[in-house]
């Protein structure tokens, strides 16, 4: 779009006709990511609270549009990286968020894991060095506030060092990952764990993970306490849950971050905030 077309359509953004804006804002929208500096440097201009109140709820959805996006083109293309799904999500709530500031300490922590690492450990041995540099050194650990929605965030649980049952396990999953630490998400209901497969998974995928292959289990939200499947047995027993194959056994990326988004957006209800669990519901079908 030429520029003088642009600022044409930026001078009826508040204009008393609702019909006419909503062509306005039906325009505008479609123009999509790349034109949102533009629109941004036009939101700071002098004009009508009801100017800026529209252009700004018009970049919103621009943003949340392209967050969309991102998640459906991350689903079409086999949810292969789960930190690359993170960070969408996060973008959802920090749509500027540049992958920089959450590269940076990531990448420390990386590097520190990678220093007491070797070849020669056991399955425990990694655990233990994980743990050690995770909980003591950089003293990760459970958020007090476990209903606040910015515990599903992976910047500000690197940024804080706090997070959720989930948020923790998916970030330790992450970093392992970078090590092949054969650790994979468990969606244990009311709860969240990692299952530490033996070496014979390296060629299987998620839903062809048997029980035996299970090693034990890690909760990262307990300072990566060590489980073993009676441990589960009795998580659940004690709830009065049945006994699921999911409850046990490593989950697919896909039907992990569609628990993490439905839990953001119940998150949202618990809060209050109404519209921001509309907008994650929309998001949810891009993995439809």
């Amino acid at each position: 779009m030429e520029n003088k077309e642009l600022q044409a359509l930026l001078r009826l953004i508040d204009d008393a006709d609702p019909d006419v804006f909503g062509v306005v804002e039906g325009k505008l929208v479609e123009l999509g990511i790349d034109y949102v500096p533009e629109l941004e440097i036009a939101w700071a201009s002098d004009k009508s609270v009801l100017f800026t109140q529209r252009l700004e709820d018009i970049i919103h959805k621009i943003q949340l549009n392209n967050t969309f996006k991102s998640l459906k083109k991350w689903h079409d293309t086999g949810c292969s990286s789960l930190f690359e799904v993170l960070f969408i999500i996060a973008q959802y709530q920090y749509p500027e968020l540049p992958k920089e500031v959450i590269l940076q300490k990531y990448q420390a922590i990386k590097q520190d894991i990678w220093l007491e690492l070797n070849d020669n450990l056991t399955a425990l041995e990694r655990i233990k060095v994980m743990n050690h540099i995770l909980f003591r050194i950089y003293k990760f650990s459970g958020s007090r506030n476990l209903k606040s929605p910015d515990n599903f965030f992976i910047n500000i649980v690197i940024e804080s060092e706090r997070g959720n049952a989930m948020s923790m396990a998916l970030f330790y999953m992450v970093l392992a990952s970078e090590f092949n630490i054969p650790v994979f998400g468990v969606d244990l209901v009311g709860n969240f764990v990692l299952a530490y497969c033996d070496d014979a998974v390296a060629d299987l995928s998620p839903q062809e993970i048997a029980q035996d292959h299970v090693l034990f289990y890690v909760n990262p939200f307990n300072r990566g306490a060590v489980l073993g499947k009676r441990e589960i047995d009795l998580y659940l027993r004690d709830r009065k849950i049945d006994i699921e194959r999911q409850f046990y056994l490593p989950s697919t990326n896909k039907t992990i971050t569609t628990r993490l988004l439905k839990d953001l957006k119940a998150a949202y209800i618990n809060e209050g905030s109404l519209h921001k669990a509309d907008e994650v519901f929309f998001l949810l079908k891009a993995l439809a």
